[in-house]
Order: structure tokens, then sequence, then C-alpha cells
């Protein structure tokens, strides 16, 4: 089961937004541009792996095993993948949402097995 997950307010912080913009995150501390920096690489990551006809540019959607007991952050850590199909979430309770949104539940990386998952989700394109 996949539950929708929480939008990420306009609040956060400036610079953890800045290195999707390729801008450089001096605003920061070391620890926050630093996870700013792997959200970055991650969402380009993802993008470059859900690329098909319907989405030519990639999408900005992952899924990752949901916090126990409706907790905002999971204690423990986890990671993200291409979409709810691929086995690792099978049987699990799921939420979706951008990098980011993954990112602020602790859902830390996405996951190291993008060819297999690009298989079970339907998505060909190749990894960068």
């Amino acid at each position: 089961m996949v539950k929708p997950t929480f939008r990420v307010s306009s609040g956060h912080s400036r610079c953890r937004l800045r290195p999707k913009a390729g801008q450089p995150t001096t605003a920061c501390s070391p620890e926050v541009a630093a996870q700013a920096q792997a959200i970055a690489t991650d969402s380009t990551t993802v993008a470059a792996a859900t690329k098909d006809a319907a989405h030519p540019n990639g999408q900005d959607i992952v899924y990752w095993i949901a916090p126990e007991n409706g907790a905002a952050k999971s204690d423990r850590e986890h990671v993200f993948h291409l979409c709810a199909a691929v086995s690792p979430l099978k049987d699990k309770t799921v939420n979706s949402g951008t990098v980011t949104e993954a990112y602020a539940q602790n859902a830390i990386r996405i996951t190291k097995q993008i060819e297999m998952e690009q298989k079970q989700c339907g998505f060909t394109a190749t990894t960068p």
C-alpha cells in the first residue's frame, strides 16, 4: 500500500535547494551542504533512471518504507526506490514523494539496484 507523503514547506533552508540549481552552498553548515549535494545527486540519478516516452526528462518521485506507527521520520535508515512495485517493497507500507521528502523521513540514498529496478518498474533508460 502506497501512502502519499507530506509536502516540503517553503520554509526549508535555501541551501538545501541550491545544489539542485547548481549553486554553491556556502551559507550552510558542512553537514547540511553535504546532504544537499547528496539530494541533488540522487535527484539527477532518479530523473535519468525514470525517463520514458511519457516522461522524457524523468520523474522526481521515489518510494520508501514508511516510518512505523505513523511517525514523521523512521528510526532506521532506509533506501528509496524507483517505483512501489520493486521486490524490496513487497508487502511493506510504502510512502512516495520527492527525493527531498525521502531524505526527511530517513531514506538516505537511492538503491544500488537501479538496473534491476528499471526492469521491474518498466523503465528502459540507462543510468548515468
